[in-house]
């Protein structure tokens, strides 16, 4: 499979599949707009509604075309809902890693808004008597004087609107890219490990990803590299169709409705970027079995010597580790077939 199949093959799935992947693309879409008009009349909410609302809602999406890829049975809203919950159980939690994306996407979000306001304040300083006056003077301004400063000019006005709008465009793309990126491969992960091996995902994760993360980047941005700009492209439809159409709004509407117009463009599309995630997986299939082999057998060595492990473990992990290696070998099989 190449990389143009990869592109090909995802989206003859997704047209295979297409009533029942725009109802589960549906349910999904309604919660996470319910989390945008939450944060447009309370942006704090998102510190809460991301963790707990949006990656188990990612989390459900991508468990459900899992199912529906492999026929299983019952409605759309059931199967999301089931693994809804799902995410909040031992074996899952955690596995989206959240809090390092969330971590990524602040990180993201502070430094671009860092580089885009940098040449907007000196600007300011140059073409604003009164601010330039309160920083050579060193003087105190209480918040709300700090407010009608920027509210009044318009240069600080729109140039910190889009200082921290094209920061949040950077740390939502983060935050999504690392759901996306990753999420398939842990849920495979899953198949194919214990739960007392799981505990230590990150470690496994690390060195799974490590054998392929060069090819499997160039092959997603290979098929997703459209979507992303369609996501830029919703992004500043909404950021700037609000200043255009609406004078009296709160300050940062833009970067809500400009959250909401790039995800609104991109909804229906998701269940293509995570066929394509899987199809990838697939191509490397082989690699991926003899890396988490080795991570594991490391890991249950490391357990071993310490003393981690009951008899009942070791027996369950040894078939795990059997599985996969038979797993390789039909994987080796299958290659000597078709160089024949």
């Amino acid at each position: 499979m190449d990389k143009i199949s990869i592109t090909k093959q995802a989206f003859k799935i997704y047209h295979a599949n297409l009533s029942s992947y725009l109802s589960i693309s549906s349910i999904f879409g309604t919660i996470a707009l319910l989390c945008f008009v939450l944060a447009y009349f309370f942006p704090i909410s998102l510190i809460l509604s991301v963790p707990i609302i949006f990656s188990p809602s990612i989390f459900a999406l991508q468990a459900s075309l899992m199912s529906l890829n492999s026929k299983e049975e019952g409605s759309p809203i059931k199967i999301y809902f089931k693994y809804f919950g799902l995410y909040f159980t031992s074996l899952f939690r955690g596995g989206y890693r959240s809090l390092i994306g969330l971590i990524k996407a602040l990180a993201a979000l502070s430094i671009i808004t860092t580089l885009v306001a940098i040449p907007i304040s000196i600007v300011a300083y140059q073409t604003i008597p009164e601010l330039k006056d309160i920083i050579v003077n060193n003087a105190t301004l209480t918040p709300e004087q700090l407010d009608a400063i920027i509210l009044n000019n318009n240069l600080l006005k729109y140039g910190s609107m889009f200082a921290v709008g094209g920061g949040l465009l950077a740390g939502s793309y983060f935050y999504i890219h690392h759901l996306f990126a990753h999420s398939l491969i842990y849920a495979s992960m899953l198949h194919t490990n214990e739960p007392l091996v799981m505990r230590a995902y990150s470690y496994i994760f690390r060195i799974v990803f490590s054998y392929f993360r060069r090819t499997f980047y160039k092959e997603y941005y290979k098929a997703v590299w459209w979507l992303i700009i369609i996501y830029i492209i919703g992004y500043c439809l909404g950021f700037s169709g609000l200043l255009l159409l609406k004078k009296d709004f709160i300050y940062y509407s833009p970067q809500i409705i400009g959250l909401a117009g790039g995800f609104i463009l991109i909804l229906f599309f998701l269940p293509y970027v995570f066929n394509v995630v899987e199809l990838i997986l697939i191509n490397h299939i082989d690699e991926y079995n003899r890396a988490n082999m080795n991570a594991t057998m490391t890991l249950v060595n490391q357990l071993k010597a310490k003393g981690g492990l009951s008899p009942n473990e070791e027996e369950e992990i040894t078939k795990t580790l059997n599985k996969l290696n038979t797993d390789i070998n039909k994987d080796n099989k299958g290659n000597e077939d078709e160089k024949k």
